[in-house]
């Protein structure tokens, strides 16, 4: 349980780090910053958004991790206010609502997509079907109505 918290912690530092780099990039979109038209540079970005997607998504497969007993886990020491299944919900739409404004959400083989669509269908619950008929408008392009 401590190397899956250490984890957790590390990957929240490189995730401020690359964070950083989407305000710097909504900055450029501002026309606060001038960008760099350098081969390069646009190579660097695509890098950038990648990590920051795949990154998400180890954070969020640690964190179920975390706080879902399983079998044999120590997960059942911490004392959480909801069900863990809520918390794990309510974490795919905020970080769903904070990729999808930049339309990252579709990048790397649209990974992201496919976590948040099998664990919505995983959680079962109600409370998100706005959420999945979004995950599979962008990952598909199909509206659903809830």
């Amino acid at each position: 349980m401590n190397i899956l918290i250490n984890s957790l912690k590390s990957l929240f530092s490189l995730l401020r780090l690359l964070h950083t780099y989407s305000f710097y990039e909504d900055g450029v979109l501002n026309s606060e910053y001038a960008s760099s038209n350098l081969h390069s540079y646009r190579l660097v970005v695509v890098k950038f958004r990648e990590m920051l997607v795949k990154t998400w998504c180890l954070v969020y497969l640690i964190y179920r991790e975390v706080i879902e007993p399983g079998p044999g886990s120590e997960a059942g020491e911490f004392e959480l206010p909801v069900k863990p299944k809520i918390l794990l919900g309510n974490l795919l739409r905020d970080v769903h609502d904070d990729l999808g404004v930049r339309h990252y959400c579709k990048l790397s083989g649209r990974d992201f997509l496919k976590l948040v669509q099998s664990e919505y269908l995983r959680i079962n619950s109600r409370d998100f079907d706005e959420e999945l008929s979004q995950c599979l408008h962008c990952r598909y392009q199909i509206n659903v109505g809830v």
